[in-house]
């Protein structure tokens, strides 16, 4: 089966800074270079260094709040909710002067961390406020998630119309559409498709696109994806979704031509699309190739679609050991995405 690569839903908005730190406390200016240098780590990624400097400054007393703040999302992002929610209830504990938008953002991780947890009420609870006290669309979805995940569609239609009433131009609409969908409510996720369709002009063409391609409306897709790309030929995520739905309509020879028109033959994403019409035509050992040059250019735009199809690539050579292992590591880092954990889940029984 062809792997798609398309744009990936917002799944937790919550999360989607993860490792932005506010610098909003007070403390020496030892403490404050600390500080910032545990934030800097946790931003590109060097855990361990972020977590032995937080440590280090709750031992000291400096920037109690925010090193709480910092300890709770490596908890969150180490799948220890239970501990982040300790640490962001801290954060709280210890704000002072902070600010209210770094207030609400402590209480946004807090109610991540309490439905990870499995404690959906209270996360309910935390949401409930936050839009109480200011509506805004991200939470509105946050809390729609968990009450359809709860069993109350009727509760999370509630908070799902309110954002298409406010901006059908949004990624959330896509996202809407695929929680309906993995949650198997298939015609409430068409109907989110239909209404960024109906949004006409008022939509972008990239989005219009790709609800067309959800829909299978490929003809129609691949119409408002030559818009999306005639008006931003960067647009990497359009560009192969195009692709795509001329694989579909299976014109793979269109579809090689399109990729070395707008990219060469050299981009990641040029890469990822040509081992994509490799794939369709069943030339494997082609597209692995192709993958492995484009993983090797280190473009994180076109990285998740290039290690996502690695593995359907490693399948079809039967080199099931390696599949394994990178569908391992592509759970790891995509941990939102269903298509990866369903496919780790797969290959464990291989």
């Amino acid at each position: 089966m062809l792997r798609k690569h398309v744009r990936k839903a917002l799944c937790l908005p919550a999360l989607a800074a993860a490792a932005v730190l506010m610098l909003t406390g007070c403390g020496n200016p030892e403490a404050k270079e600390a500080f910032e240098a545990a934030a800097a780590a946790l931003d590109e990624g060097r855990i361990s260094e972020a977590e032995a400097g937080f440590a280090a400054l709750i031992e000291e007393g400096e920037f109690l709040s925010e090193s709480w703040r910092g300890t709770g999302i490596i908890q969150l992002l180490s799948e220890k909710p239970a501990d982040a929610c300790i640490s962001f209830e801290k954060a709280r504990l210890y704000a002072e002067d902070q600010s209210p938008d770094y207030l609400r953002d402590v209480d946004m991780y807090l109610a991540a961390a309490r439905t990870e947890h499995g404690e959906a009420a209270k996360a309910l609870a935390i949401y409930d406020e936050i839009l109480a006290e200011a509506y805004d669309p991200e939470t509105a979805f946050l809390r729609g998630s968990l009450l359809l995940k709860s069993g109350e569609a009727e509760k999370a239609a509630e908070d799902f119309s309110s954002i298409a009433a406010e901006n059908v131009n949004s990624d959330l609409m896509i996202a809407i559409s695929d929680l309906y969908r993995m949650n198997g409510y298939a015609a409430e996720a068409d109907e989110y498709l239909e209404k960024i369709i109906a949004g006409g002009s008022s939509v972008d063409a990239a989005r219009r696109g790709l609800a067309h391609y959800y829909l299978e409306e490929y003809p129609e897709a691949e119409a408002d994806l030559r818009d999306a790309v005639a008006a931003d030929p960067a647009d990497s995520d359009a560009l192969i979704l195009l692709g795509q739905a001329l694989l579909a309509q299976e014109r793979t020879e269109a579809a090689r031509a399109l990729f070395k028109e707008h990219s060469g033959d050299q981009s990641a994403a040029s890469l990822c699309g040509l081992a994509l019409c490799d794939m369709a035509d069943g030339n494997y050992e082609d597209a692995l190739a192709r993958i492995e040059a484009g993983l090797a250019l280190g473009d994180e735009t076109a990285a998740q679609g290039l290690a996502y199809n690695e593995i359907a690539v490693l399948e079809y050579l039967g080199r099931w050991d390696e599949a394994k292992a990178k569908a391992r590591a592509y759970a790891a880092a995509y941990p939102t995405d269903k298509a990866g954990i369903l496919e780790n889940a797969f290959l464990k029984t291989r």
